[in-house]
């Protein structure tokens, strides 16, 4: 998930002895962190990051647990963001992307990050373009029906989703993780963008650091979306259920932590393709209609360790590359969900037998 960034300083450095219009050139681009198109549906997920004021979190020095953000030298002042984006996105934007996804360093509507008239900026020119969907994502604290009303002055609320990284609907887990973030917190920002007929996407962990075995996290992410299919059940808001295997990046709070550096192992690729099995069944069964994504492991971080499959020795299963070129086809073909679980979970690789040994025989009525 596009939460988690490393800071450009090193490049910063060497610049610094460019030529002039060089320099310029170089530090424009540094306004965008992230820019990434990827396969998605009948078009494009297009991922724009921009190079905000950090998050509250960082600048309380209260960041949770395993975000590896750290502060890019020369933000955009807030008032300046849309401007940025704007010339941006009028040199990069395509008619084939279908789905835009902008990324501060913490929250669209933090004022500090973003000022209320670039975030009107911004929707104005989406709103030009042939983009069907547009993910906003920031905390609760600054989701309010004022600043979301603000927007749908300027474009129809069903094209905009609102994300929130709410990790685990386990109060207890999310204190460990140092969100700051409380349920009913959670509650209240979802009532408001059900109001206005917005779109709702909550980020959920899959085996966030709290959790030590891939067994109980395929429990805790069934029982979290379970949670989340009753809050949002009969209302307006469609609900987007964005999954992020939990992997250890650099200036972490975690990484600091020789267990995760050393003996840490993250979630099983068998794992995540069971999970979303068990969501994909759960929602035909139910008749529902959320949408589930699946997140991964290169916007723009530096990672210590990442989801994979294991041999006997506990080391990387050689299988683990191609497995996962292959697991993100679940948000390309979101039609053949399982399909492709089906083929990863049909896989005749050895260290499939290991996965069955350590987790698949406990994973009988999970849902």
């Amino acid at each position: 998930m596009p939460r988690y960034w490393i800071s450009s300083e090193g490049i910063m450095c060497f610049i610094r002895f460019a030529p002039k219009t060089i320099l310029i050139c170089l530090i424009m681009k540094f306004r965008i962190t992230l820019n990434l198109k990827e396969a998605y549906g009948d078009g494009y997920r297009w991922k724009v990051g921009l190079n905000t004021v950090p998050c509250i979190k960082v600048r309380k020095r209260k960041r949770c647990s395993f975000c590896g953000f750290k502060n890019w030298k020369d933000p955009v002042p807030p008032q300046k963001v849309g401007k940025y984006f704007s010339d941006f996105f009028k040199k990069n934007y395509t008619q084939d992307i279908s789905r835009v996804e902008i990324y501060c360093s913490g929250s669209f509507f933090d004022d500090s990050e973003v000022s209320r008239n670039s975030r009107t900026e911004i929707i104005k020119i989406l709103n030009q373009s042939s983009i069907k969907k547009i993910v906003l994502e920031s905390r609760t604290e600054f989701i309010s029906l004022k600043k979301l009303s603000d927007l749908i002055k300027y474009i129809n609320p069903k094209k905009l989703i609102i994300a929130v990284g709410l990790e685990t609907t386990n109060d207890a887990y999310r204190r460990k993780l140092a969100k700051g973030l409380a349920k009913n917190q959670f509650i209240k920002s979802f009532e408001i963008i059900q109001e206005l007929g917005m779109g709702f996407q909550a980020y959920l962990l899959l085996k966030p650091p709290v959790i030590r075995n891939d067994r109980e996290a395929i429990i805790d992410l069934v029982k979290s979306v379970k949670e989340l299919i009753s809050i949002t059940k009969n209302k307006e808001s469609n609900l987007t259920v964005a999954i992020q295997p939990f992997f250890v990046v650099e200036n972490s709070s975690v990484a600091k932590d020789p267990y995760f550096r050393n003996e840490f192992r993250p979630v099983w690729l068998y794992t995540i393709a069971k999970s979303i099995e068990i969501l994909d069944k759960i929602r035909k069964e139910q008749g529902l209609d959320f949408k589930i994504i699946l997140g991964n492991y290169n916007d723009n971080v530096e990672t210590i360790s990442i989801p994979s499959n294991y041999n006997k020795q506990g080391g990387i299963c050689a299988c683990s590359e191609k497995i996962r070129e292959y697991l993100k086809n679940i948000n390309c073909y979101p039609q053949n969900v399982r399909v492709i679980t089906d083929e990863v979970l049909n896989s005749k690789c050895n260290c499939k037998k290991s996965w069955i040994k350590d987790v698949g025989s406990k994973l009988k009525n999970f849902d």
